[in-house]
């Protein structure tokens, strides 16, 4: 009873062809391709071969799926095994796919034995590429069916399966409650039996309601639904915002929970709040470094140590301890994206969709948990700095949208463009990039540190602005510096 799937891929082969052909793989085999050297650079040969493939939206191959029946199985009492899986798939495949290159794969990790094949979306015969309508995919199904009977296995009578389906789908009346999400459980688990009857969006909402009742200001919403409900807004910025949800590990933007949860709404929740006040609570006059709780920068505050700590973690980088596959698809990506764009390739004058790849891997870096801790210790120096000039901090800017680090966004595209694409394994770009990323990040703290030990005088302006604001909070402000007239 083969079931059969299949689906266009954009990106390259390279990670699809690494998995089918893994330990997981009791037989594999290959069409017009030479197995001593990489299968992925050959499937990208071929497509230059015809001018096919050198744009990011491209298909570039198909994979299909072919799921044989568990009591087909020779230890189930039926007749399959790994070479009838094979022979059943290869067939279809020879029929269907001779003019191209492809990489067949039997798998038994599962109760059912199934096939994998990896296709190359241009011919190597005339470079034209797979076309599939749905009478296309329809006939697929069909003869790998009529294969399955042909070997003496059972066979799947799909029209008739989507049909039944249809018909339960049309007449089905809940009675029951759906079964709750992993996502619901977890929230059931932590907060008891009142909340599993929400899901875990409308948990979501439940808890930004509360947090816009009581803060006055984005960083205090922020630490609000940190410290209260394990909730994470990776994005926190003027124009947008989006919440992690801790059962569920990935963002949401507050547009799709609905209008009262965009940064628009979100702020005048906190602007009412704090209009109600008659000023701000006197904890946000002398603003302390531990305001900003979601850094989680745990080491004294004395500079030396701080050096110290992002040195350890430069040299914890350079030994290879960040690795990234989803960056390498998007250094990949970005090669692509590059090579249709002229001029000189810096970041802010390269096209938006091309400035949004390269935003997608500044995320990536920075959700690294040694890149996120180095930055973190750039961001409690400045901010330390900070305080001494302002009366309202600033918000925690994400690294990608920091602007002392833009030079990060050039390193990415220099590094995008010296990739020799020809090559899949980009392990040793993207172990550059971290490497990279740290020294600048460490450099420029550093350097800041060194500039404000040297310079041991200051502006008569800034003086009296500190002076006075210390005066202000009752302190005495003494330093030793030569006054700038």
């Amino acid at each position: 009873m083969p079931y059969v799937k299949c689906r266009a891929c954009k990106s390259y082969a390279g990670k699809a062809l690494a998995y089918i052909t893994d330990e997981k793989a009791e037989r594999i085999y290959t069409h017009a391709l030479d197995q001593s050297r990489s299968l992925s650079k050959q499937f990208i040969e071929t497509a230059k071969v015809y001018g096919k493939g050198e744009t990011y939206d491209e298909r570039k191959y198909y994979h299909i799926k072919i799921s044989f029946e568990p009591k087909d199985r020779i230890e189930n009492g039926g007749k399959l095994d790994y070479e009838m899986a094979e022979n059943i798939s290869n067939e279809f495949l020879q029929e269907t796919y001779s003019g191209f290159e492809y990489v067949l794969a039997i798998h038994s990790d599962t109760k059912h034995v199934h096939a994998h094949a990896i296709i190359n979306a241009v011919s190597f015969e005339n470079g034209k590429k797979i076309q599939h309508s749905n009478n296309n995919l329809a006939y697929m199904k069909d003869r790998v069916n009529e294969l399955a009977g042909k070997y003496g296995i059972s066979m799947y009578d799909w029209r008739k399966a989507v049909k039944q389906k249809r018909e339960r789908d049309k007449a089905y009346v809940p009675t029951e409650k759906k079964e709750i999400s992993r996502g619901e459980q977890y929230i059931k688990d932590r907060y008891g039996d009142a909340w599993a009857k929400y899901s875990w969006k409308e948990t979501l909402r439940i808890c930004i309601d509360d947090a816009k009742l009581n803060c006055k200001s984005r960083s205090e919403f922020q630490d609000y639904l940190k410290n209260n409900y394990d909730i994470e807004m990776p994005r926190n910025t003027e124009n947008t915002v989006s919440f992690i949800h801790p059962a569920v590990g990935k963002p949401i933007r507050g547009n799709k929970l609905g209008t009262d949860y965009m940064s628009e709404e979100i702020d005048k929740a906190l602007n009412k709040n704090y209009d109600n006040h008659a000023e701000r609570p006197a904890e946000q006059k002398n603003v302390d470094i531990s305001s900003l709780k979601n850094l989680h920068v745990s080491l004294d505050r004395n500079d030396v140590s701080r050096e110290a700590k992002a040195a350890e973690l430069v040299k914890t980088i350079e030994s290879g301890a960040c690795k990234n596959q989803q960056i390498e698809e998007l250094i990949l990506e970005l090669h692509q994206q590059l090579e249709s764009v002229s001029g000189n390739n810096v970041y802010e004058n390269i096209p938006n969709d091309v400035k949004e790849t390269v935003n997608d891997i500044v995320k990536e870096l920075a959700a690294d948990e040694h890149i996120s801790e180095l930055y973190e210790l750039w961001y409690a120096f400045e901010f330390e700095n900070l305080k001494n000039y302002k009366d309202e901090i600033p918000d925690f800017v994400p690294l990608d949208q920091q602007k002392e680090f833009t030079s990060i966004k050039d390193t990415i595209i220099n590094a995008a463009k010296d990739i020799d694409v020809s090559n899949i394994m980009v392990t040793d770009t993207v172990f550059s990039l971290f490497t990279n990323v740290s020294k600048i990040i460490s450099n420029n703290m550093t350097d800041n540190m060194d500039l404000q030990n040297s310079n041991n005088h200051i502006d008569k302006k800034q003086y009296c602005k500190i002076a006075k604001k210390k005066a202000a909070l009752g302190e005495k402000y003494e330093h030793d510096f030569t006054v700038q007239m």
